[in-house]
């Protein structure tokens, strides 16, 4: 287990300095889910997250994201992203992947919590960009603001949530050629987890489907060892079958478009708290 478990960081920090295209990268921002935000109930165990996200939008071109999500003891959750790279955010040609640098920083709070309902708002993608972007410096175009209503039910031995939002900025404006529209609008965004008995000792195997205002997103977290989770999805399904269409030749061959579709990959390790609940007895959700 060891031998494979240091195979997979080893893949991913090589993507980490993979040639990139877009810089919100799925399972790297704070919550369970993949591009959207949501209620994570499981909060109070968590002192830190670490992530490591890579997303393949072809076998030329992909985006990575090295991430950090803490969790105070009120239950706000903090959150910062670190992407590196620049190659297919202005349809270059040559791939360089330290042209450009961008540092995320995330929030969400819990602000109404009934039974087995629960509201979160918050800040996603406030950033700092250097290099080869269209803007440099502190960019407040496209950061998102957003409110979350969840629900979650317990079946037998399954535990389904549901997710259901309103956003500004990336969340919903995303796209893989950083030509968000500079008017900031107000989108939609749902998603759903389902996690199941398989693996219960590790936390159990979480099944996720979102739609995150352009397309449908489906991933799994797949639990081991307890403390880490291997993340697996691919974005935008609704448009696999353009996969890698930048690859192709002759008559095949287009250029990377902001909806295209990416295969997910990612690495999560969970540091607990030492002690299972906040400390001043004030959970913000029911722990599962």
């Amino acid at each position: 287990m060891s031998q494979i478990k240091n195979k997979f960081l080893l893949i991913l920090f090589f993507n980490i300095c993979f040639i990139n295209a877009s810089t919100r990268v799925s399972f790297s921002r704070p919550g369970e889910l993949m591009r959207i935000p949501g209620v994570d109930y499981s909060i109070s165990r968590k002192l830190l997250t670490i992530n490591l996200s890579h997303e393949s939008l072809s076998n030329k071109q992909g985006n990575s994201s090295f991430s950090l999500n803490t969790t105070s003891k009120s239950g706000a959750q903090y959150g910062i992203s670190l992407y590196n790279g620049g190659y297919g955010l202005l349809n270059d040609t040559e791939a360089d992947p330290l042209k450009a640098t961008e540092l995320g920083l995330h929030y969400q709070k819990n602000i109404y919590n009934n039974g087995n309902i629960a509201i979160d708002w918050g800040i996603h993608d406030i950033t700092w960009k250097e290099g080869k972007f269209s803007t440099s410096g502190l960019d407040t175009k496209n950061v998102s603001f957003f409110a979350v209503l969840s629900n979650q039910k317990n079946i037998k031995n399954y535990i389904i949530s549901t997710h259901f939002g309103v956003s500004t900025g990336k969340i919903v404006q995303y796209s893989q050629l950083e030509n968000i529209d500079k008017k900031q609008t107000i989108g939609a965004f749902f998603g759903f987890q389902f996690k199941t008995p398989i693996l219960r000792k590790e936390n159990g195997l979480t099944i996720l489907t979102e739609f995150d205002g352009k397309g449908l997103n489906i991933g799994l977290r797949i639990p081991f060892l307890k403390l880490y989770q291997i993340n697996l999805g691919i974005t935008h399904f609704n448009n696999f079958g353009n996969y890698g269409t930048e690859d192709k030749s002759g008559t095949d061959v287009t250029a990377l478009k902001s909806d295209a579709p990416s295969i997910a990959l990612g690495l999560t390790i969970n540091i607990p708290r030492i002690y299972s609940e906040f400390s001043n007895n004030k959970k913000p959700y029911k722990v599962n």
